[in-house]
């Protein structure tokens, strides 16, 4: 195997475990609401058997590592698209190398004999 063609797959590798980092943390971001809205609501049933006034969560704390999470998957998000088109750039220089050398290669004896009326007539 060429040193460009384990390049490409360890940078495939790597999207992968990125991809995988962006969807865990947008469970965690899920997990995240739904804890916040059944303490809310555990909160709210208990205080009103009890008859008390209602208690209010520390909105800043909630909103906070909310919004920390949310920031984290933007940015793992942004990270994992540039890798992607990173990825795909490097296939398509590859591929395109490829079949320019190949091209280069090829015997002039190939173009001469076919001409280009019977070449293109397939299409």
């Amino acid at each position: 195997m060429s040193e460009h063609t384990e390049s490409v797959l360890r940078l495939i590798l790597l999207l992968v475990v990125q991809q995988t980092e962006v969807e865990s943390r947008s469970e965690g971001n899920d997990w995240w609401l739904a804890c916040w809205a059944s303490e809310q609501k555990h909160t709210n049933v208990t205080e009103h058997l009890n008859g008390s006034f209602l208690r209010q969560l520390d909105l800043d704390l909630y909103l906070g590592v909310y919004a920390g999470l949310a920031a984290a998957l933007v940015m793992f998000g942004f990270l994992c698209s540039l890798l992607f088109f990173k990825v795909l750039v490097s296939s398509a220089q590859t591929l395109h190398t490829n079949v320019f050398n190949g091209i280069l290669k090829t015997p002039l004896h190939l173009f001469l004999s076919n001409l280009l009326e019977e070449s293109s007539a397939g299409f």
